[in-house]
Parts: structure tokens; C-alpha cells; sequence
């Protein structure tokens, strides 16, 4: 998973845990097209007497027709309400975990990220136009699994409070990756950027918002420059009731309208896709 979709992971993960009230769980349930007779429950959340998520079990949850469908369970644990722990485990047995740190006044300013699998031996030295060659088998690993860091990350934050940078060192800080946020006048995020080896611009989101919501213009510098733009439609409660998402020719590519309870709980969700014509549909069912 990269650290874009782990960001996302996360901030859906929060929007459940502010939004559960007195439920302790919820199944989510699926269909693709117009199937609504064959819905698939893909999703179990548990919540703790805060309205915390405590474990999340996926099991072929789609964010549309072809993206998504993998197993894991998620497990969080937490300091009052602060989120201190996720540890994401696999069918096979290999686990991700990530530890928050935070100040004394709450602001998260760090995390580590480590997986837990078979690794190769230190003795393994493969590759073209070695004596070995480059085919990897199972001798070449570790018997016993092991937790190896992965990256760590750090936060910045400007005298407002807002996020200003996310600098995150992978393999001992071989690599570098940075995330930047710019703010308006009115502390809203203005724009989102991502740097590959602290140096490289892969992408940038930028801004601008009316009434009612708010549009993100992306755009793509790796390989080749290519660009969406994305429009999130809010209703009086300021809850995104509609994202619309066109390519750089203005050619649609898909739509999400969801629905809520009046407690915020959301209730329903669909994707369409680029002939505006249902793709992926979630129920949501609270207990």
C-alpha cells in the first residue's frame, strides 16, 4: 500500500470513528451494476464504547468495478482518543503495523511503519550476471518471519496548527518522499503536493472552493504530465454528497453520490462510471 492510500485509509477510518454514535458495529455490503440481489457483505467494523473503530475486516471491498477486492483486518489501538497502533494483517500471515507519536497537547508528530514477513538471507546475493543468477527460491529466506522498519515519518505543521509537510525516510532513509499543504487566507488547504526523493514533483492538487463545496484540479508530472479534476458537491451539513471526477479533456471518468442517516452516519454510496451508469454500490448497516 502507498503512503497516499494509507492517507486515505486513515482519514476514512477517522470519518467512521467520529460518526458511530451509540453503534458498536457496522456491515457493509456490496453489489456491482445494478445487481442489488446479490449483495456480499466485504466489510465488518467494530467500534469501542467511544465511538472508536476497533478492528475492520475487508474481504472484497471495491472503490470501483476493477480497483480493490483484497482480504485484511486492521486492528487499532489507542491512548484516550489519540490513535496510537494499527497492525493490518494478511491471509498469508504478513502483517503491516504503524505507531503514532504524539506531543503533549495531542499534535501527531510522527509514525513508523514495519512489516512483519520471511525475509531473504544476508548471505543472498543474487542478480544478472551473478554466479547464482537472479532466480530467488525458498531456501533464499529466512525460516522465521521478522519485523523490519519500513519508513518512519514526521510532521511539520505551521504557527496555526495546519499541516505543512509530511517527510517521510524509506529504507533508513535511503529514499526521501515529501508531502507539502499551502493554505489560504482562511486556513483552508489551497495546495497538496508530493515529492519523490525530496526533489522530484510527481503530483500537486490544487484548490479552489464556492459555495458548497470545492474543486481539486490534479495533476501528474512523472513520465509524462496528465491531469483530472475532481468536483465535491457538500449539503448544508458540509458532508460531501457528490464527487465528480473528469479527465483533461473534460471527458467524465466517474461519480460517487452518497448518502447519510441524520445522525452522519453514511448510509449508502455509489460509483458510476464514465457513461454515468452504476459501478460498485456500498450499503452501509449499523447495530
Amino acid at each position: 500500500m502507498n503512503f497516499r492510500k494509507l492517507l486515505l485509509t486513515s482519514l476514512i477510518c477517522l470519518l467512521f470513528a467520529n460518526c458511530t454514535n451509540n453503534y458498536r458495529y457496522c456491515e457493509v455490503y456490496q453489489y456491482e451494476n445494478i445487481d442489488s440481489l446479490n449483495q456480499k457483505l466485504v466489510k465488518n467494523i467494530s467500534y469501542n464504547k467511544n465511538g472508536q473503530i476497533l478492528t475492520e475486516e475487508s474481504n472484497g471491498f471495491k472503490t470501483s468495478k476493477y480497483i480493490g477486492g483484497s482480504k485484511f483486518k486492521n486492528n487499532y489501538f489507542y491512548s484516550d482518543s489519540l490513535l496510537t497502533k494499527v497492525i493490518t494483517s494478511y491471509p498469508n500471515d504478513d502483517s503491516f503495523k504503524s505507531i503514532n507519536k504524539y506531543s503533549k497537547t495531542g499534535i501527531l508528530l510522527s509514525k513508523e511503519n514495519y512489516d512483519f514477513k520471511q525475509r531473504l538471507k544476508k548471505s543472498v546475493d543474487k542478480g544478472i550476471g551473478r554466479p547464482d543468477g537472479c532466480t530467488i527460491n525458498s531456501d533464499d529466506y529466512e525460516k522465521e518471519k521478522s519485523w523490519q522498519e519500513l519508513s518512519n515519518v514526521k510532521y511539520l505543521y505551521n504557527k496555526d496548527g495546519n499541516k505543512i509537510k509530511m517527510i517521510t525516510k524509506i529504507n533508513n532513509g535511503i529514499f526521501i518522499n515529501v508531502y507539502n499543504w499551502e493554505y489560504d487566507n482562511k486556513n483552508r488547504i489551497s495546495s497538496h503536493s508530493f515529492y519523490e526523493d525530496d526533489e522530484n514533483l510527481i503530483w500537486k492538487d490544487e484548490y479552489s472552493y464556492f459555495n458548497n463545496g470545492y474543486k481539486v484540479i490534479n495533476t501528474w508530472y512523472n513520465n509524462y504530465t496528465r491531469q483530472s479534476t475532481h468536483i465535491y458537491e457538500l449539503d448544508e451539513e458540509k458532508r460531501i454528497i457528490k464527487e465528480t471526477v473528469r479527465n483533461e479533456k473534460g471527458q467524465l471518468k466517474y461519480i460517487t453520490i452518497t448518502d447519510y442517516l441524520n445522525n452522519n452516519l453514511v448510509s449508502k454510496r455509489i460509483r458510476y462510471n464514465k457513461l454515468n451508469e452504476p459501478e460498485v454500490t456500498h450499503i452501509f448497516k449499523y447495530k
